[in-house]
């Protein structure tokens, strides 16, 4: 009877499993075929907007901030420190150091005629030296940049399009204090994101990684923009949008107009 039992529970699992797999599959294929219809008319698609990451809502900074926050207060005159030393690096496209231990670190250059990302760079070893020559940097400044960012309670230093100072490394990137000073033009754009906030008029908390783009900038998803989900577009789609999704594909629009 077990047996039966078991083969029967086997069965009706195969099925369930089936059955589930053939209507993800038709609600998926019947999505694509959606938004290809409305490309085709050159409508905004229904299902799958490119500029559009699910994690648009998601408060980037506000977790972080307070934490941030008081340590800018806390260490405000250290954390300058670092901002004046690093204005006197080299002006290589990129330079980014994040502490590890002794004379190891984590780092990331781009200079005139090439690139290096090596973790863990060891920039007291002899056979570093000509990579730090093409930088323009002694090891010794590496120390006291180093030992400046710990007394600011911080992880990582970069000079590269803006002056950073890391304070803490998040599931895919970095928190960083960002310094007015070494500002330009382009950064405006992320001032409407969800990516960057202002503490003062100096500094700005900002957080670089991966997995963030147009998605996280305002004024690409103004008010009102589609944050619904798959499955709530395909609810609302039975229920109350599938006569304008219709239009949309199969209408031109002179037809609407002879309908009103």
């Amino acid at each position: 009877m077990s047996c039966l039992y078991t083969f029967f529970k086997i069965i009706l699992t195969m099925i369930v499993i089936s059955v589930v797999f053939h209507v993800v599959f038709l609600l998926l294929f019947g999505a694509i075929a959606i938004d290809v219809g409305l490309a085709v008319n050159d409508k905004d698609p229904y299902f799958f907007d490119p500029d559009y990451i699910e994690a648009y809502d998601e408060p980037m900074l506000d977790e972080i901030y307070p934490e941030i926050l008081s340590n800018y207060h806390q260490y405000s005159e250290e954390i300058h420190t670092v901002e004046k030393s690093l204005g006197f690096l080299p002006d290589n496209d990129e330079l980014r150091i994040e502490i590890i231990r002794d004379s190891m670190v984590n780092l990331r250059a781009s200079y005139g005629g090439g690139y290096h990302f090596e973790s863990p760079f060891e920039y007291y070893n002899p056979e570093n030296r000509e990579l730090l020559r093409k930088l323009a940097i002694r090891p010794a400044t590496i120390d006291k940049l180093k030992k400046q960012s710990k007394s600011a309670n911080c992880i990582s230093f970069e000079k590269s399009d803006a002056l950073r100072l890391g304070f803490r490394k998040g599931k895919s990137g970095t928190f960083y204090y960002r310094f007015e000073s070494s500002t330009s033009p382009a950064y405006q754009a992320l001032l409407d994101s969800c990516l960057i906030t202002r503490i003062n008029d100096q500094v700005l908390i900002e957080y670089v990684g991966s997995g963030r783009g147009p998605d996280c900038i305002v004024s690409r998803n103004p008010e009102g923009y589609d944050d619904r989900g798959f499955f709530e577009k395909w609810k609302d789609l039975i229920k109350t949008d599938h006569k304008k999704v219709h239009e949309d594909i199969f209408e031109e629009p002179s037809q609407r107009e002879e309908q009103k």
